[in-house]
């Protein structure tokens, strides 16, 4: 089977049966980041699932002030979901957070960090009229 490697940029073969970690989006310079409601947020995988809110906002915190930090949990097991949103104000803080943590290890886990939510500058549908990836097939009435 044939997986794309976000790092690499490569297509791998990998074989069946075999597990890759997901990436939620692949890191690309043309993309930008956008900020929330509530300030700049951050997505945060490969979190060990036996980490502590403490353990996160250790690391996070030495970049600026941590305005919020969620940790989902599995209601079955107790465990983390593998996952963390960190939420800054300020932009510089949440990029210095990016630059350093990416990559590191937490509990001998490799953590990806990465804007949480972002925008293809490619992609102007933000342009179009909000009605405009509707059909133009009229409605079937029964």
């Amino acid at each position: 089977m044939e997986c794309y490697d976000a790092d690499d940029d490569v297509l791998m073969e990998m074989e069946a049966g075999e597990v890759q970690t997901a990436h939620f989006f692949a890191p690309n310079p043309s993309y930008f980041p956008l900020q929330s409601v509530e300030g700049w947020t951050l997505l945060v995988t490969g979190v060990h699932q036996e980490a502590e809110e403490r353990d996160v906002l250790d690391l996070f915190g030495e970049f600026g002030e941590v305005k919020s930090l969620h940790l989902n949990l599995n209601h079955r097991t107790g465990y983390l979901m593998g996952y963390a949103l960190i939420e800054y104000d300020n932009f510089e803080a949440a990029q210095d957070a990016i630059s350093t943590m990416n990559g590191t290890e937490l509990f001998d886990s490799t953590i990806s960090v990465d804007w949480a939510f972002c925008r293809d500058p490619s992609n102007a549908s933000y342009l179009r009229s909000p009605h405009s990836h509707r059909s133009r097939t009229t409605i079937r009435r029964f």
